[in-house]
């Protein structure tokens, strides 16, 4: 017998900032093809969790949250030109002529997205302007007590068994700040892998939050194994 699967709620206060993560079951097949006609969309992903969010609030009503319908939203619903590659041993395997060595979808069929998160509020009063800073890693490194984490899957596909697209989100709070990242990890298989990361900080002390968005893609036949490892002991 499978365990039951129970839904979540947690808070936590920062300041001024209520942060809240919810988790709970898969999108139902009927709610699925309602949103999926709204979004002009020909199907949405296997696993797509519409209830799950991570918000992000100040008590002044303005913030951040991630929901997986507004990152859908970011994805071409009109063109998908990644092809899969087949091994050709399953290709000598059958005679069928619909069994072809790249398959193409008129969609994203991916579901690739360059979402960065929904602002929440009023627009005047939380102004998004360009900026040199960077998020300082090695206050990310430096050893603090950990005193809220969690992390929240919005969708994921297996892409028809020729790998994975998968969103997710997750945030840590620690005494002097609050990072957040959100991944969309893709990986094609024999094709490609790529990842969109949007990388969210705050320090307790400022009076902003600092947002990164990061692309990376590469082709598989471009990575190299690494082979040969040793681990030895002193």
């Amino acid at each position: 017998m499978h365990p039951v699967f129970q839904s979540s709620r947690r808070d936590f206060t920062f300041g001024p900032w209520k942060l809240s993560a919810a988790r709970t079951h898969i999108m139902k097949s009927a709610q699925a093809e309602r949103l999926a006609d709204e979004l002009h969309m020909p199907s949405l992903p296997e696993m797509m969790f519409g209830d799950n969010i991570l918000r992000i609030q100040h008590d002044r009503g303005f913030g951040i949250e991630f929901n997986a319908t507004d990152a859908l939203k970011c994805v071409n619903n009109c063109q998908g030109m990644i092809k899969v590659a087949c091994a050709e041993e399953w290709q000598e395997s059958r005679n069928e002529p619909e069994h072809t060595k790249e398959v193409v979808k008129p969609y994203d069929w991916t579901y690739t997205t360059d979402y960065k998160g929904t602002l929440l509020g009023d627009t005047a009063t939380l102004k998004v302007v360009p900026t040199t800073e960077h998020i300082n890693t090695e206050k990310l490194k430096a050893r603090e007590q950990i005193m809220f984490f969690e992390e929240v899957l919005l969708f994921e596909d297996e892409l028809h068994d020729h790998g994975v697209s998968s969103l997710s989100v997750k945030i840590r709070v620690m005494p002097s700040s609050f990072f957040v990242l959100l991944r969309f990890f893709l990986r094609v298989d024999g094709v490609l892998i790529r990842m969109n990361d949007t990388r969210l900080y705050h320090e307790a002390d400022k009076a902003y939050m600092l947002r990164e968005y990061t692309s990376r893609e590469s082709k598989i036949s471009s990575l190299k194994l690494l082979t040969g490892i040793s681990r030895e002991r002193y």
